[in-house]
């Protein structure tokens, strides 16, 4: 299991979209909760390789209350070189996520 969690600014449906369009895995579900100052979306991502042998999933939780933003990734899966595969597609939204990081 990988994991990676951040205090963000800017805008949380940018953050979103951001993320959505930089992983490579399927979304399968989502749940989203929102309340006065508080709104918070959980993302599941998921991806099989039958040839390979190994399937991989990505958590995503994104909280916002008043201007802060809180980010948190929990990558896990099973099979063959799966840890090579959590290590890329974490890396691949960290990246993403650098003009997001708060100061």
């Amino acid at each position: 299991m990988e994991k990676f969690e951040a205090r963000l600014q800017g805008n949380f449906d940018d953050v979103l979209i951001k993320l959505h369009d930089t992983i490579e895995i399927d979304k399968i579900g989502e749940s989203e909760y929102r309340s006065d100052d508080v709104r918070c979306m959980v993302r599941v991502y998921e991806r099989f390789s039958i040839l390979s042998g190994w399937h991989i999933t990505l958590t995503i939780m994104l909280t916002e209350t008043k201007d802060e933003l809180f980010l948190s990734l929990i990558c896990g899966g099973g099979g063959i070189s799966l840890s090579g595969h959590q290590r890329k597609v974490l890396a691949q939204v960290t990246q993403v996520l650098e003009e997001y990081k708060a100061q």
